[in-house]
């Protein structure tokens, strides 16, 4: 089985908005999610067919939950969603297992905090070629595709209260991942919590034109890495309502 890879044309060029923005705006203590792609995908679909296969990223803060991954599952199947990758799962260790439907693939540590996990469907299940866990903070998973692969990094980074050593460090890990374990023509996705805030207004081809907040130091930081890595931050690029811009 193999993900076969269609590019489509969300509007990202277009600086027009029909809708207005919330009131709701970004206060303390609300992490974004900022996922992130290569330039050449616009869309974060991937076509099978007629049907175009969903990647999405959620903020779960807990899967310790009674019904918690029942709940999951059923509104990943009910949004038919095909990869769903979770941060701050609070899991612990590895975990490769089936439940229902989907392959939950998991990367813990020994503790129940952090956590990162990716819930497949059975069709994207199948095409799984090659798995690497990273701690509790970072995992990749690589697809079998056609005519290239899919390669995708679930990433939980440290809050803003972490020290800088630990945050530089992983962006040592994610950029050794890049440059060890995927190829020129890889379609490559980052997705997860970055703790970081890259602020309203657009930027060169990085920053789209609905973003959040005000740019803090984090979200500087990661704002350099994706136009080091020719990387844009995705979710900027689509006209939502401010109160839909970050999920926690």
């Amino acid at each position: 089985m193999v993900l076969e890879i269609k590019v489509t044309d969300n509007g990202v060029n277009d600086p027009i908005c029909s809708r207005q923005g919330g009131s709701r705006s970004a206060g303390n203590g609300v992490r974004h999610f900022r996922s992130s792609a290569s330039e050449n995908l616009t869309t974060l679909q991937i076509g099978r067919k007629n049907k175009a296969l969903k990647i999405v990223c959620w903020n779960v803060r807990t899967m310790y939950e009674v019904g918690k991954l029942k709940y999951v599952k059923s509104e990943t199947s009910r949004l038919h969603i095909n990869i769903l990758g979770l941060c701050e799962t609070r899991w612990t260790n590895q975990s490769d297992f089936y439940g229902g439907d989907f392959r939950i693939i998991h990367s813990g540590a020994t503790e129940q905090q952090r956590g990162v996990a990716v819930v497949l469907d059975k069709w994207a299940a199948k095409a799984v070629d090659k798995v690497i866990y990273e701690g509790d903070r970072l995992m990749l998973v690589k697809y079998r595709g056609k005519p290239t692969d899919v390669v995708i990094l679930q990433i939980y980074m440290p809050t803003s209260e972490a020290e800088e050593e630990l945050v530089d460090a992983m962006y040592e890990k994610v950029e050794e991942f890049l440059d060890t374990e995927t190829k020129g023509k890889d379609y490559m996705v980052i997705m997860g919590d970055w703790n970081a805030v890259v602020g309203e207004g657009k930027e060169d081809k990085c920053i789209g034109h609905y973003g959040l907040g005000w740019r803090n130091n984090r979200g500087e930081n990661f704002v350099k890495f994706c136009k080091r890595r020719n990387l844009y931050v995705a979710n900027t690029w689509f006209c939502q309502d401010k109160r839909r811009r970050y999920t926690w």
